[in-house]
C-alpha cells in the first residue's frame, strides 16, 4: 500500500512551525486593552449639602416653578464665572 503514505503528518509540521520565530523577528506585544471607568450613579434628590436648607427654605417661599428657574439662573451665573 503506497497510498497510506501519501499524506503528511500537518499537525507536526504546524506545531513547529508556531514556536519558530519568523526571520528571528519577535512577536509584537498587545497592550492590554482599558476598562472605562466605572461611572458615578448622580443622586438626582442629595438630601444633605452646604446648600441643601438655602434651597429647602426658598422652595416653601417661592414655590417649585419658581425655585427652578431661580436655581437655573444660578446654575447659568456660575458656569459663566467658571469658563471666565
Amino acid at each position: 500500500d503506497t497510498m497510506t503514505n501519501d499524506y503528511i503528518d500537518v499537525t507536526a509540521t504546524t506545531s513547529e512551525q508556531s514556536s519558530k520565530l519568523i526571520m528571528d523577528i519577535p512577536p509584537t506585544p498587545v497592550a492590554p486593552k482599558n476598562k472605562p471607568a466605572p461611572k458615578k450613579k448622580a443622586n438626582a434628590a442629595h438630601k444633605e449639602g452646604v446648600f441643601s436648607p438655602i434651597v429647602v427654605i426658598a422652595g416653601t417661599l417661592l414655590g417649585p416653578e419658581q425655585l427652578n428657574k431661580v436655581r437655573a439662573k444660578v446654575i447659568t451665573i456660575h458656569s459663566d464665572l467658571i469658563k471666565s
